[in-house]
C-alpha cells in the first residue's frame, strides 16, 4: 500500500469511527454496521450495509456491494469491504470516499480510494459530487501516479 493510499484509508476509517449511519432502503448481507477483523495480524474493520459502488478503472468496471454511508463531524464517507491499514498483501477488496463536507454538490479535496485484486489505489485530481439528500453520488479522477483515468457512481 502507498503511503498516500494508507493516508486515505485510514481517514476514512476514522472520519466514521463514531457516526450514526444514514438511512437506506436495501437489506445487507451481514449486520448493517462496522465490525472488527483481523486479517494476516492486522486489525481492520469489515463495513455491512446497503451501499454500493462501481468503479470504471480504464476499460475495466469493478462494483463494490454491502456498505455503509455515514456523516461525520461535519463530512460524509461512504465505505464498502474490509479496511485493514498497512496490509501489503492480500487486501481485501474495498472502497471508499471521504468530503470535507456533508452537503450536495461539488467536493473539493475529498479523499477516494480502493482496493481490488490485491492492489491499493488512490485516486488523484478527484472529483466528488454528492446527490441531494446524500442518497449517493460521482466521482471521476486519475490513478495517482499514472494518467489512467476512474470514474464512477455510488448509491447509499
Amino acid at each position: 500500500m502507498t503511503g498516500r493510499l494508507a493516508v486515505v484509508v485510514t481517514a476514512l476509517a476514522a472520519a466514521i469511527a463514531y457516526a450514526p449511519a444514514l438511512p437506506g432502503a436495501a437489506a445487507a448481507t451481514c449486520p448493517t454496521g462496522m465490525h472488527p477483523v483481523t486479517v494476516a495480524g492486522r486489525a481492520g474493520v469489515k463495513f455491512c450495509g446497503p451501499a454500493s459502488a462501481t468503479v470504471h478503472l480504464g476499460s475495466r468496471t469493478i462494483r463494490f456491494s454491502n456498505g455503509l454511508c455515514r456523516r461525520a463531524a461535519g463530512a460524509f464517507t461512504v465505505n464498502i469491504g474490509t479496511f485493514v491499514p498497512g496490509l501489503r498483501s492480500g487486501k481485501p477488496t474495498s472502497f471508499g470516499i471521504t468530503t470535507h463536507t456533508a452537503r450536495a454538490g461539488k467536493q473539493l479535496n475529498a479523499a477516494v480510494g480502493f482496493a481490488y485484486g490485491n492492489r491499493g489505489y488512490a485516486v488523484a485530481e478527484q472529483v466528488v459530487v454528492l446527490a441531494t439528500g446524500l442518497t449517493g453520488g460521482t466521482f471521476s479522477g486519475r490513478v495517482l501516479g499514472t494518467t489512467t483515468r476512474v470514474t464512477g457512481s455510488f448509491e447509499c
